[in-house]
């Protein structure tokens, strides 16, 4: 797909709703980073677009803020979290060493919040009841009559399926690590341990399952201390806000996404900068994702302004200098990360100001 002209050919994108699914996150990550690549292309396709809309709901959720800057501000060392504690960037947060051991004790929880409706409730009993049915197959009359007259016993005494579940907000707060009761397992097996308790005890409906499984994943990527993963899960959630960019018009993307994070382009801008020692890998997303956002006009004159795109000590010209003064040696970046950058100028000279701003920045006879 990035090596390929005419990405417009593949044309089974509606399918992939199915492996945003994936209990695999590296399959999560590569099926974001296909629909990043081909979703330039359904701005021009009406039809495509109202197809894909069932994408959104998935996206918003890998989408969403962690917020947990109140979990880990409180324990960063005072001496050193002075400017740390007025910032909001959560990004910025997440990707500096100094916050690794504080995240890895302190931000290992599952935060959820779920509102339980009727409707759930009704769905909940009809599973159920489809459980206790299946064995009593093939009974017969004497069969079902028992278990019919067992179940009026039960709700005469007050003890129907419904009874115990009440309808109202849930609020699930638990350490994911004593979820999980075999900790050398692969962190499939441990999501699905903490998974499935959580479904159990909250008694949480097949409606949330999917938020439920996301909220596992990033506590169990801060409970183990791992890193790659908790990189690969950030990579996921930037890609996952690109698309949705594509998808939705201006309208929507700041009704349902910038409403919740307004912030959003000029903290993932602050992964650039090279005090702040991102991974390439976090780099290449973020400028892929820039590429994404200066189709939404709202979000253009911020972008500019975070990357200080007028001025030749910028950030931009910073990576420019850095890229080409290495040409006949190894290179810096990798070819992914250069494609991206040369992707994002490319898309800057399209907008109204972008390429007076690489005038006047100097980029040109760079």
């Amino acid at each position: 797909m990035e090596n390929c002209v005419n990405r417009s050919l593949y044309s089974s994108v509606e399918y992939l709703d199915c492996l945003l699914y994936t209990s695999d996150p590296e399959v999560l990550e590569a099926t974001l980073r296909v629909l990043v690549r081909s979703a330039p292309r359904w701005s021009y396709h009406r039809d495509i677009k109202a197809n894909l809309a069932v994408f959104s709901t998935r996206l918003m959720i890998i989408a969403s803020p962690w917020n947990l800057k109140k979990d880990i501000v409180p324990f960063i060392d005072q001496n050193e979290s002075s400017d740390v504690a007025a910032h909001t960037n959560e990004f910025k947060l997440l990707v500096q060493s100094r916050t690794t051991s504080v995240l890895q004790k302190h931000a290992g929880n599952i935060h959820y919040q779920f509102f339980r409706t009727a409707e759930d409730i009704k769905g909940m009993e009809k599973e159920r009841e489809g459980h206790e049915e299946e064995p009593g197959t093939g009974m017969g009359v004497a069969g079902a009559t028992s278990s019919r007259s067992q179940q009026s016993k039960k709700q005469h005494h007050g003890h129907s399926p419904a009874s115990s579940i009440a309808e109202g907000l849930v609020s699930i707060d638990e350490p994911v690590d004593k979820l999980c009761s075999d900790a050398t397992a692969s962190i499939h097996m441990q999501m699905e341990q903490a998974f499935s308790k959580l479904v159990a005890k909250y008694k949480v409906s097949s409606a949330h399952h999917y938020e439920l499984r996301h909220r596992i994943y990033v506590a169990l990527a801060f409970a183990r201390g791992d890193s790659q993963l908790r990189f690969l899960l950030l990579r996921a959630r930037i890609n996952a806000a690109t698309v949705l960019s594509q998808l939705m018009t201006e309208q929507e993307f700041k009704n349902m996404f910038l409403s919740r994070e307004p912030n959003f382009t000029s903290d993932i801008i602050t992964l650039l900068q090279p005090e702040v020692h991102a991974p390439l890998s976090l780099q290449t997303t973020v400028l892929l994702a820039l590429e994404g956002l200066l189709k939404q006009r709202r979000e253009v004159s911020g972008a500019y302004v975070s990357l200080n795109a007028s001025a030749n000590h910028g950030v931009l010209m910073f990576i420019l200098r850095k890229a080409l003064s290495t040409a006949d040696e190894p290179p810096a970046f990798p070819y992914e990360f250069m494609s991206a950058l040369y992707g994002f100028l490319t898309s800057m000279t399209t907008t109204m100001n972008g390429g007076q701003l690489l005038v006047s920045a100097g980029a040109v006879p760079v």
